[in-house]
């Protein structure tokens, strides 16, 4: 083989052995392409109402009160005025006629909150006794609204002995410590501030 030929065949060889290594060099690392997160939703989100579901219809009023004593508590008004009105009317639950007076009282509808409120009372709610008692108070009526007070107290509503023994006290009846001392009870739930006042009354 002449120099001219041998110098061919060794550049020919070169030239694949470069193409070669080209073609089975290194991989090039894959690319991260990263992934766009799913836009936020827009719509409306529902809140869940707490505590297993309940039914509240006219077939099924049962379960109206404690049905919308939930939309209350999650400020939905009108829900629970719907609720409330089928376990009064239908379901005939005396504390349902105290939640209606509730919502309404909430909207600034006194009148008829008092209407609903004295019915949910009269049927044997304390607690419809001692938001009447309120109502009733505010009209200036200390003396209805003193049976109201005491009544509700009677029936356990706590709120309703202090609300009570406030009222005495503003009137400078010495019945106050007997109001203050059922909401102060040795047993059961204590209201601070009942305890408190008793206990101002008694170093008197």
């Amino acid at each position: 083989m002449d120099d001219r030929r041998w110098h061919r065949s060794v550049r020919f060889l070169a030239a694949a052995a470069w193409a070669a290594g080209a073609a089975c060099g290194p991989a090039t690392p894959p690319v991260e392409v990263p992934v766009r997160p799913p836009p936020p939703a827009t719509g409306p989100v529902e809140t869940p109402m707490s505590g297993p579901p309940l039914v509240c219809t006219t077939g099924a009023p049962d379960g109206c009160r404690e049905a919308g004593q939930r939309h209350l508590d999650l400020g939905a008004l009108e829900q629970a005025e719907e609720s409330f009105r089928l376990s009064c009317t239908v379901a005939l639950d005396p504390a349902g006629c105290t939640g209606v007076g509730t919502v309404l009282a909430m909207r600034a509808q006194d009148g008829l909150a008092e209407a609903w409120v004295r019915q949910g009372c009269e049927g044997g709610d304390a607690d419809g006794c001692y938001r009447l008692a309120i109502q009733v108070e505010a009209l200036g009526d200390a003396g209805e609204a003193d049976r109201l007070y005491d009544e509700a107290c009677a029936d356990g509503v706590l709120a309703s002995c202090m609300a009570l023994g406030s009222l005495r006290l503003s009137g400078g009846s010495r019945d106050a410590e007997a109001a203050f001392r059922g909401a102060c009870a040795t047993e059961g739930p204590i209201l601070a501030a009942a305890c408190s006042t008793l206990g101002r009354i008694l170093r008197e």
